[in-house]
């Protein structure tokens, strides 16, 4: 017997989350979504689970509208940055949290099977220097050599990708974890907690200057 999707859970830029059966939730993503996306990011959140990090369990793929989309535990809890929305004098606090939760991934030792942060980085640099300036691939020059061992990397933490649940933090969206170097990880962080010129981030909705200065 199938079962039909339930109230939507969350939206992000590239899947929508719908409540799917009792304890559970499925990860639909959108059209322009590529499905091996999916896959991916099913397999390296299995890997940082299974290396101590606090992510969701994934439960399998179903097919949903014809496309693949991946099951996971349902988690209870609202996403950090509700609750900074919620709460703006609470920010200074949840960014301390944020920050917590970042190093103790890097005291975690990555699954091979995770992609290496400098590939990753290279990949992303030959592709904008291809579809948005050429002489963006200048930027290859500048990634540093590897030095030390890789840490996991999560590669997309900002508080609406943490769950602030009765059991605890859950980090979510693992699509670009991966095995690297720590300060790089910080550094995307960084960035992503940003305003976009004039306009809040789309991932941080509701947000302004004051409230991620803090």
């Amino acid at each position: 017997m199938s079962i039909s999707l339930g109230d939507v859970v969350a939206r992000g830029s590239r899947s929508t989350v719908h409540a799917y059966g009792r304890g559970a939730v499925v990860k639909v993503p959108d059209p322009s979504t590529p499905e091996s996306w999916i896959r991916y990011e099913a397999r390296y959140a299995e890997a940082a689970r299974v290396a101590g990090a606090p992510a969701p369990r994934l439960l399998g793929m179903e097919e949903v509208a014809g496309r693949t989309a991946s099951v996971w535990e349902h988690v209870e809890g609202m996403s950090m940055w509700q609750h900074v929305v919620d709460r703006p004098d609470r920010s200074a606090e949840l960014g301390r949290l944020l920050a917590e939760l970042q190093l103790a991934l890097f005291e975690l030792v990555p699954a091979v099977t995770l992609p290496r942060q400098r590939d990753r980085l290279t990949s992303k640099i030959r592709w904008a220097a291809a579809t948005i300036d050429e002489s963006l691939v200048r930027a290859l020059e500048l990634l540093p050599p590897q030095s030390g061992a890789p840490r996991l990397c999560h590669g997309d933490l900002h508080p609406s990708n943490v769950l602030l649940g009765p059991e605890g933090p859950m980090i979510v969206d693992w699509f670009d974890a991966s095995r690297g170097d720590p300060v790089a990880d910080v550094a995307r962080s960084s960035l992503v907690l940003l305003s976009d010129g004039t306009d809040p981030p789309r991932h941080l909705p509701g947000s302004d200057r004051a409230t991620l200065g803090c």
